[in-house]
């Protein structure tokens, strides 16, 4: 008598079951595919712990701009002063209501050229930002722009006689007398290359406040 399991197996073969047979590492490709794929959709720019790569030889940048920017201011200054020579002229030798009119004057014309050289210094730390991001390097700019002004614009002039506001001095002074005004020229020295990296560092905020380099960091 024949056996009824060979004539009706326990499994019916289906026409599509070798479509839906897999290979053992067929259902592992799926999940590792979606593994390597989910961290990349998640990620966001601010997570990147690396920052945006810096221009190279920005220091050097940031001085010559200082330099060329403490040309300007100086210039500036000189030339204002030229082209009021009279007034100063008339400041020497007035009295009375006259000379406190005049010191009015030359106050406004001394504002003039320090909010020019402001001004200046602000571009120079603009310009800075925009070719080294980094905002200290703006502050050294300004420093050395402001340096670089007090030595031609300040310092400098006083030993050309002709020119206006300069009194002439007899030359005679002891070692007391020439160390104290060298020390007191330096301490005005840096003071005033502070006020121009003050100055330079706005700009280079200014410049560099919406850099990838500062959004999403301290700085």
């Amino acid at each position: 008598m024949p056996d009824s399991e060979q004539h009706y197996p326990f499994h019916q073969p289906d026409r599509d079951e070798p479509e839906r047979r897999h290979h053992p590492f067929d259902d592992a490709q799926p999940e590792l595919v979606g593994e390597e794929e989910a961290p990349r959709q998640r990620m966001h720019q601010r997570d990147h712990a690396s920052t945006p790569q810096l221009p190279p030889r920005r220091f050097g940048y940031a001085l010559m701009i200082g330099v060329v920017a403490g040309l300007l201011a100086s210039v500036q200054s000189i030339v204002i002063a030229f082209v009021n020579s009279p007034t100063y002229q008339q400041a020497a030798a007035a009295t009375g209501q006259n000379a406190i009119n005049l010191a009015f004057v030359l106050l406004g014309i001394a504002c003039l050229t320090w909010f020019i050289a402001a001004l200046i210094n602000v571009i120079a730390g603009f310009i800075t930002g925009k070719v080294s991001v980094q905002r200290r390097l703006g502050f050294v700019t300004g420093f050395v722009s402001g340096v670089v002004y007090y030595i031609v614009a300040v310092f400098l002039v006083r030993y050309i006689p002709a020119y206006p506001g300069t009194l002439a001095g007899s030359g005679k002074g002891g070692l007391v007398g020439v160390s104290g005004g060298l020390l007191v020229s330096l301490i005005f020295l840096v003071v005033v290359g502070l006020i121009g990296g003050a100055f330079s560092l706005l700009g280079a905020w200014l410049a560099t406040r919406r850099h990838p380099y500062y959004v999403g960091y301290a700085g």
